[in-house]
């Protein structure tokens, strides 16, 4: 005797009695995971800016960043490079400032570093919110190596170091797969990009690309030790012919 539609829909309906708690199981404990994750990242950038404004520099260096870099996750090494460079700003200042007060030009007043935290948090907060931007930054890093808080200060990415940066993510996509999930930067979207390129949908140098690359980098007056070979930014370096070293 064959199975008629009733059996048929009998089977469906226990095959979803089954599944579909398992499924409603498992969306609960990710969204409860996913909050847990950001009560405690949020708690961990109050404590860090907290103690950039007023801890002890060299303990905030050492110890506290480490600690917000744990909390921060895999892929947000873009954010704690930019922090970094806040802080070491900071120090140049507060050394600085120590120059004068030895040489009586001034009185000591840089305490607390409140500057300091609120670019800090500023940036941790934009990095929490926008996509975009953190894709922005990731790239920088990867492309340049470095990153600084002006756009004006980053070279500009060209379609060589861009390809570099995304190399890079795809030599371990599980680093950067939470930050850089929907961006034009994740794993998945890197690969699908190459792979319509060497299936070639659209013929080659038809894509005009929307100067600058990334809105992150605008640097473009550069000297022949940034451009390294890369003839697409010697086209668009604005250093001056007579001052040009290539």
């Amino acid at each position: 005797m064959h199975p008629d539609w009733f059996d048929w829909l009998s089977l469906a309906v226990t095959v979803l009695a089954a599944v579909v708690p398992a499924w409603l199981a498992i969306a609960l404990w990710r969204s409860d995971r996913q909050s847990s994750i950001r009560e405690r990242r949020s708690a961990a950038t109050r404590e860090f800016t907290h103690l950039l404004a007023t801890g002890d520099p060299v303990l905030v260096r050492f110890r506290d960043l480490g600690y917000f870099a744990e909390t921060m996750g895999r892929g947000s090494s873009p954010l704690l490079q930019l922090i970094h460079r806040y802080m070491e700003w900071d120090r140049d200042e507060e050394r600085e400032e120590e120059r004068q007060v030895k040489g009586g030009e001034i009185q000591k007043s840089r305490e607390p570093r409140l500057d300091l935290s609120v670019d800090a948090n500023t940036a941790i907060l934009r990095w929490n919110r926008d996509a975009d931007y953190r894709a922005d930054l990731t790239e920088v890093v990867l492309a340049n190596g470095e990153i600084f808080p002006a756009e004006e200060d980053n070279r500009i990415i060209s379609p060589t170091t861009r390809r570099a940066a995304e190399d890079e993510i795809l030599s371990d996509p599980r680093e950067y797969r939470e930050w850089l999930a929907g961006t034009r930067l994740a794993p998945g979207r890197i690969r699908r990009r190459r792979l319509l390129e060497r299936l070639r949908f659209w013929p080659t140098g038809t894509v005009v690309l929307t100067e600058p690359l990334n809105p992150a980098a605008t640097k473009d007056y550069l000297d022949n030790d940034e451009i390294d070979g890369d003839e697409w930014l010697r086209e668009r370096s604005t250093v001056p012919p007579e001052e040009r070293d290539w």
